[in-house]
């Protein structure tokens, strides 16, 4: 309404806010804190409870143990809290009965008070002009005069009387904001309190980290999917953005712990570096070889293996071997027809090996590479397959088939890495929804053992 009021600027407006749900929600958080308090004790007890001696028990009793130090924490906080907002409600409610019902008797007068300025300043301007037309004008009187001057009297009275109805009323709603403020004032200094006698610190960059952690891990994810239907210079930038989001995500979880964050635990490492070590090793062996961090970190991601050119070199290889092989019939005929039939039968079978995008994109996991990567582990499989491993077949496909496919053990470690990028990918979208999806971080066991006792 642009209307404040004279003495503290308070503005006329009713005052918000709903004290009945204040006060109920201060009553549970007392609630909330007794129970807590009192299932803090009990298990202080087990934890200090040496009746019974097995593995089993030691480890319920320290878990009882740790968590009792850190729920009697959380009820000191409800259990501080909730008077607070209880006493808070108390003051917004009687506030609230003294200044809402102001709110449109004190727009009314100040209307009225608007009008009787007016009408005070109209009537002076017009005992001004009865009196200077007395000097010219021999229709004007004495008594025109007074009855002017007893109209601007008037008006000046009705200006004061309006004046102080209005003084009146913002006295008594200035009465009821201050209360309302001091109530506020008074909330926030023992909140605050509260939460530092709790010993539990809501530290906003710590939120801004573990939500950039969050929004690392999605982007990352999202690049090896696009990596994974791409070919090209789109693949090979998706792979380094894949891999310089699980680096940057490692060194947060790593600068948050030795900051003594609660929110990251070892395992949160722990999955971090597998997420790496695809990768680590190519970066560390291009650093010592000279080459600069991010053509180091592109060669590492695979930008330098699958191409059309090397899938071609196994098409060859399959067209040589087929050439080279001795002996007579089978269903392709003897040596000359299968020499005759061999390009055929390696276009063929590189046309197949591409073909396939379910397996291309299942092996482009496996690899932990782009969609030629998959395609590439998928020819080198059916090279595998298609001679055997001794004897006169064993030939240059079969050996460029060993060379292709070197994922070896680390294809066990990328299909974990996909799945618990694609996990924890899944809970961050969530949360923001207020969905809580259990992650493999959130397994016990590897508290951060630099966070600050709670």
């Amino acid at each position: 309404m642009g209307i404040t009021s004279p003495r503290y600027g308070f503005e006329l407006v009713r005052m918000a806010g709903d004290a009945d749900t204040l006060e109920s929600a201060g009553r549970e958080y007392q609630r909330m804190g007794s129970r807590m308090t009192w299932t803090a004790d009990e298990l202080s007890k087990l934890a200090n409870a040496t009746k019974y001696k097995s593995k089993a028990v030691d480890t319920a009793r320290e878990s009882a143990g740790e968590l009792s130090g850190e729920l009697k924490k959380a009820a000191e906080r409800y259990s501080g809290t909730g008077p607070v907002l209880v006493e808070y409600s108390i003051g917004l409610r009687d506030a609230q009965r003294v200044v809402n019902p102001l709110v449109e008797p004190i727009l009314v007068a100040f209307d009225r008070h608007a009008s009787a300025v007016s009408d005070r300043e109209d009537a002076e301007w017009a005992a001004g002009d009865t009196l200077n037309a007395m000097s010219w004008s021999p229709d004007t009187t004495q008594g025109d005069v007074d009855t002017a001057e007893q109209d601007a009297s008037d008006a000046r009275a009705t200006e004061r009387a309006r004046a102080a109805e209005l003084e009146d009323l913002w006295e008594s709603f200035e009465s009821g904001c201050s209360t309302w403020l001091d109530a506020y004032n008074r909330a926030v200094h023992d909140l605050q309190e509260a939460y530092d006698a709790s010993g539990i610190s809501d530290n906003p960059w710590e939120d801004f980290f573990d939500g950039l952690a969050g929004v690392l891990t999605v982007i990352g994810t999202i690049a090896v999917i696009i990596a994974i239907v791409a070919t090209g210079p789109i693949a090979l930038i998706a792979l380094a953005v894949a891999t310089v989001a699980a680096l940057a995500t490692l060194v947060i979880h790593v600068s948050m712990m030795a900051a003594g964050s609660h929110r990251v635990n070892g395992w949160d490492i722990a999955f971090d570096l597998v997420a790496l070590v695809p990768f680590g090793g190519g970066v560390v062996k291009a650093l010592k070889g000279g080459t600069r961090f991010f053509p180091a970190l592109i060669s590492a991601a695979g930008g330098s293996t699958a191409t059309r050119s090397v899938l071609n070199v196994g098409r060859n290889a399959v067209e040589d071997g087929l050439r080279t092989i001795a002996g007579a019939g089978g269903v392709n005929g003897g040596q000359a027809a299968r020499a005759a039939n061999a390009g055929g039968i390696a276009d063929r079978f590189l046309s197949e090996s591409t073909g396939s995008w379910g397996r291309g994109a299942w092996n482009a996991i496996r690899s932990g590479g782009a969609k030629l990567d998959g395609t590439l582990l998928s020819m080198s499989e059916r090279v595998g397959s298609a001679w055997p491993t001794s004897g006169s077949a064993r030939i240059v496909a079969t050996r460029w088939a060993q060379e292709a496919g070197t994922a070896g053990w680390l294809q066990g470690v990328n299909v974990f890495n996909f799945s618990y990028g694609l996990e924890q990918s899944v809970s961050a979208i969530a949360s923001p929804f207020g969905i809580d999806i259990p992650t493999l971080s959130d397994l016990p066991g590897l508290d951060n053992p630099l966070a600050r006792p709670l």
